[in-house]
């Protein structure tokens, strides 16, 4: 395992980290600070592309490859116009949040938004949330703690789904045409001291999840639920990772300091990670 760190900025809370293989970049945000960041693989650089009066829980890709930001106030695109962004006027969904914000947020196949819901109180009021253009928004889970890391098996007919506080991650059967879960089972109990978070599913159908707190990656085998490997990080609150590069064999990994005792930060606290050697991923689907 090749473990890179990306620029020297550390940000409070980094997370939802995407490939965006037409500009051969990563995009992720720093969401209390509600700033979308994104690093050019051909520059090798990080640049701020835009600062929002939101706290911004999650973002997705739609099929213009146009960037969808998830706000307490709903979902609105980003306009991109000779490289400088801007949000559209109106919100393609009104979904106002009180006392809670977006955490994390996926595309199924048919291009709808699946996005969970946490209270800022943490309680079992978060939620998971299905957007699809031109339908109401409906509840897909509901008495969650920290909604966190999605994801899908290879035929679309598994659905992965993290609850951190209950340090559990879960598998559902998925249909894809009614966006309808059933038969809920844990797939993976976490015993340490941390949680799992963010997630990003392999070309092989395992999952990789970071490891909240613990500075650990885990591989983890989605038949059995056993971890097949662990990575040990430089960060301590790993928060999320996606698969990207040309053949998507590259990890980028975000965290975050904003839980971290000042006199216990590290440099590397809040970093971003490109890692190579240990996987390759899958095409994530986007928004219609």
């Amino acid at each position: 395992m090749v473990v890179i760190r990306v620029g020297s900025d550390t940000f409070e809370l980094a997370e939802n980290p995407i490939w965006w293989g037409t500009k051969n970049s990563y995009l992720w945000v720093d969401i209390e600070k509600g700033t979308l960041y994104k690093y050019d693989l051909n520059k090798n650089i990080v640049e701020r592309i835009i600062s929002t009066h939101y706290r911004i829980g999650a973002f997705v890709l739609n099929r213009d490859n146009n960037i969808i930001i998830l706000t307490e106030k709903g979902l609105i695109k980003v306009i991109e116009n000779d490289n400088k962004y801007t949000l559209a006027d109106d919100f393609l969904f009104d979904y106002p949040l009180i006392n809670e914000r977006f955490n994390d947020a996926i595309c199924d196949r048919n291009g709808r938004i699946i996005a969970g819901i946490k209270r800022d109180d943490n309680s079992t009021l978060g939620r998971v949330v299905v957007f699809e253009k031109d339908k109401e928004p409906k509840i897909l889970i509901d008495n969650v703690k920290i909604s966190n890391g999605m994801g899908f098996s290879s035929d679309n007919k598994t659905f992965y789904h993290t609850d951190s506080l209950n340090r559990e991650i879960y598998k559902y059967d998925y249909d894809l045409e009614s966006a309808h879960i059933f038969n809920k089972k844990v797939l993976y109990k976490h015993q340490g001291l941390g949680v799992p978070d963010g997630m990003s599913v392999d070309v092989e159908n395992n999952i990789f999840t970071c490891i909240w707190d613990e500075g650990k990656l885990l591989k983890i085998d989605t038949n059995q639920g056993n971890i097949c490997e662990q990575y040990l990080l430089p960060c301590k609150c790993c928060s999320s990772i996606t698969f990207g590069g040309n053949t998507l064999d590259q990890i980028l990994l975000t965290s975050a300091k904003i839980s971290i005792d000042e006199d216990l930060l590290t440099d590397d606290d809040g970093g971003i990670f490109l890692i190579e050697g240990i996987g390759s991923g899958k095409i994530e689907y986007k928004a219609k």
